[in-house]
């Protein structure tokens, strides 16, 4: 995104709604700072721009990369290399698991989640923090952004072309065998410090029968706050085929 400055009259209206502090005033003109901008394009949504000044800006890769930080990217076209098929930023996560099976009996899931408004990430950190994990054995969801720009998934490592960029939030998703867990999460306590940005962490495990979490005597026994929660969503699954048998 970017302001026009002979639109410009520098009323600031556009100001608050940038979640990263982007958008500054020089000389009595409001301009948009390219290399903290995301993309995200609240600006240009959120602002009632008395002149119409808000523009967006034609990008090349990477930097187009960062649209993806526009809740509306599916409706926008943007710049990225041949054959290179990206994910969503997130996924339906264990909302459709009782009808895809993405979480089996004994494995556990992981959504980590890096940026946040007024923080941001860069895909820097976002390697980071997927090459800590990567070492403890981890099987990554397909369907994921992040997933889709590694170039070693055993490593975790994401193209170097994308290193510099930035985005408002994104997932970093994979399960792994319960029994992992201890190693994940000391890989997540370690690389929090090396990173300058924030995460969350989600655990992600089917509940047994009787109505207990199999994962909670592992978190307790690892000193890690958690708040459990259960998602029920009718209607986001699609279960799978059923052949039917029978003649004309």
């Amino acid at each position: 995104m970017q302001i026009d400055p002979e639109k410009c009259n520098g009323c600031k209206q556009c100001i608050p709604y940038c979640p990263v502090n982007a958008i500054k005033m020089v000389q009595k003109k409001v301009t948009i700072d390219d290399d903290t901008c995301i993309e995200c394009g609240n600006c240009k949504r959120a602002t009632d721009c008395p002149t119409d000044a808000i523009y967006e800006v034609p990008m090349k890769w990477p930097k187009s990369i960062r649209v993806y930080s526009d809740p509306l990217i599916e409706w926008r076209k943007f710049e990225i290399p041949a054959g290179l098929k990206l994910g969503p930023r997130v996924t339906a996560e264990v909302k459709t698991n009782d009808v895809t099976g993405r979480y089996g009996e004994g494995e556990v899931g992981f959504v980590i989640e890096p940026g946040r408004p007024g923080v941001a990430t860069s895909f820097l950190d976002i390697e980071k923090i997927a090459k800590a994990v990567a070492k403890a054995g981890v099987e990554w969801e397909p369907n994921c952004l992040t997933t889709s720009l590694m170039v070693d998934k055993s490593t975790g490592k994401l193209r170097d072309d994308i290193k510099d960029e930035r985005i408002m939030y994104v997932l970093i998703e994979f399960k792994t065998r319960a029994e992992k867990i201890p190693r994940v999460i000391e890989a997540l306590r370690k690389v929090s410090k090396e990173v300058d940005t924030v995460f969350s962490v989600g655990l992600v495990t089917k509940i047994r029968e009787d109505g207990s979490i199999p994962v909670l005597p592992a978190l307790k026994r690892l000193k890690v706050s958690y708040y459990p929660t259960a998602k029920v969503n009718m209607g986001l699954g699609r279960p799978p085929t059923v052949a039917r048998s029978g003649g004309a």
